[in-house]
């Protein structure tokens, strides 16, 4: 490299989980002597902090989140889980690196700490009804995979299982809330029955951060963590604090415009106008922002996306997931019990409110985390806090009915809700392929740079692991190999399946 050679400008618009990914890996592996020159790396977040979508509230969070003291404790209401943690698992890399393991920074939750009660009856069902549940989602894959076109996996769940479920039955229908609503976040009548199987995922178990997310996304802003080595592989490592390089990114910079062609990239603040040049930029954006006319979110790119990219924005689903944190002054519920449950039928009542955790088992704090899924979710958003309560306590009612030392309390608990869908800056919680979409859809509309110049990454452009935290981790770091690739004039290798040693 000659002395005096120019920077190459790189902006990542977005501090979430792949924006932090992306940003962390170029600081961490760019090297001027190959890359054209030095990195000038410009982190635009158009929040007030840093996480998106993964947001924990803690006790001594910022003014704007006081209503959070009153939990004393990290409460996720955004992503929650590392699912399948294993130690190929990039965010159970992190937490190792950190220091943090079960039993000591990661605790577990457990499925199968469950006691779910029907709603008519209000007794709890045989165990082999889940397996009557799983093998009607089998008999569904079977009809999917010979189908001439796509349908939604509620279309293909006829029939009638061994033990006389259909898809009408209360507990098949909570077992559908709880599972393919919850881990996807759309309704199953809009979830694409060809693309709703083939999910990847981690073999491990389901572990919670005992003080949030924010362990993780703090440790990639602070440099508390080192990312990589420059090559297609997933490696973590702890930094002293004295040898640390801090991400310095700038809040309140939300982008309404995005112009590029074969020379550079220019991003147009919506605030003040001020325009940020680079040589590239990494995307990103939340694919509900990107979909979205509302002007308080819309990005505008000139030239037009290419159409691949476009069609794939329309046509992918983005979903909503609703959280609610009750905090109550002590303990009513029986505390070993992991989750409880309330089976019953029909649209939107199977997602509302009806799965429950019980946080105190997991902590020592007096705390139920309940869900609004599928169809419920929005709707959900838009009850006032006393409705929310009401039904909730309304559920809490019938599944505690039988046990006569239990007594759900009548006054409205301290509550937090997250409200994703009216969040300008996500328009919704995570990714879902929509009848006639499948990963080739995400591969095909986010695989490649445009001009060279723009790099997506986010959860929604990720093939194998849409929806997830690990699943945006990758993509930021492999937008970012990318850039450094292009600087160099050498192709990205393009596969985000990583490289174990």
């Amino acid at each position: 490299m000659a002395s005096g050679a120019r920077a190459v400008r790189v902006v990542v618009i977005g501090a979430g989980t792949s924006g932090l990914a992306a940003a962390r890996t170029l600081v961490d592996t760019w090297d001027s002597s190959k890359n054209g020159g030095p990195l000038e790396l410009t982190v635009l977040e158009a929040r007030n902090r840093i996480g998106g979508r993964t947001w924990t509230l803690v006790s001594e969070a910022p003014a704007a989140w006081n209503a959070a003291d009153a939990l004393g404790a990290p409460t996720d209401m955004g992503a929650s889980w590392i699912h399948g943690s294993c130690p190929e698992h990039p965010i159970t890399k992190i937490a190792k690196a950190l220091g943090q393991t079960e039993g000591g920074g990661l605790v577990q939750t457990d499925d199968d700490s469950s006691e779910v009660v029907l709603c008519d009856t209000g007794k709890t069902p045989d165990d082999d009804k889940f397996d009557a549940y799983e093998s009607m989602l089998e008999q569904a894959q079977e009809k999917a995979e010979d189908a001439e076109t796509d349908k939604s996996i509620w279309q293909m769940l006829s029939g009638r299982s061994e033990s006389g479920q259909t898809r009408d039955s209360a507990l098949f229908q909570y077992h559908l809330a709880t599972g393919a609503e919850f881990n996807t976040a759309g309704p199953a009548s809009q979830l694409s029955a060809w693309s709703g199987f083939d999910d990847e995922e981690y073999e491990g178990s389901e572990v919670v951060w005992a003080k949030g997310y924010k362990t993780m996304y703090e440790a990639l802003q602070s440099g508390a963590v080192k990312l990589n080595d420059g090559s297609n592989k997933v490696k973590v490592t702890a930094v002293a604090p004295g040898s640390r390089k801090p991400l310095a990114v700038q809040y309140g910079k939300r982008i309404r415009e995005v112009a590029y062609d074969e020379s550079g990239v220019k991003l147009t603040n919506a605030d003040d106008g001020l325009v940020y040049q680079a040589d590239y930029a990494i995307i990103t954006i939340p694919l509900g922002v990107l979909k979205s006319s509302d002007p308080r979110s819309a990005v505008t790119f000139r030239p037009d996306l290419p159409r691949v990219t476009a069609e794939g924005i329309r046509a992918l689903g983005f979903g909503n997931v609703v959280k609610v944190a009750l905090l109550f002054p002590t303990v009513w519920w029986p505390e070993g019990t992991h989750y409880y449950g309330l089976a019953q039928a029909g649209e939107p009542d199977r997602g509302l409110f009806t799965y429950f955790l019980n946080v105190h088992a997991l902590s020592d704090k007096p705390v139920l985390m309940t869900f609004a899924l599928g169809s419920a979710a929005d709707m959900a958003e838009k009850m006032s806090d006393a409705a929310v309560w009401e039904a909730i306590r309304t559920n809490l009612m019938t599944i505690f009915d039988s046990n006569d030392d239990v007594t759900v309390p009548e006054e409205m608990p301290h509550m937090i809700r997250s409200e994703w869908r009216a969040d300008p800056h996500a328009k919704g919680a995570y990714t879902y392929c929509a009848v006639g979409t499948s990963k080739d859809t995400i591969s095909a509309a986010f695989g490649s740079a445009v001009e060279g110049r723009l790099f997506f990454a986010g959860e929604h452009t990720s093939a194998a692991y849409r929806g997830t935290v690990h699943g945006a981790f990758q993509t930021g770091q492999q937008a970012a190999r990318a850039v450094v690739a292009n600087s160099r004039g050498a192709p990205a290798a393009d596969s985000e399946e990583e490289e174990d040693d």
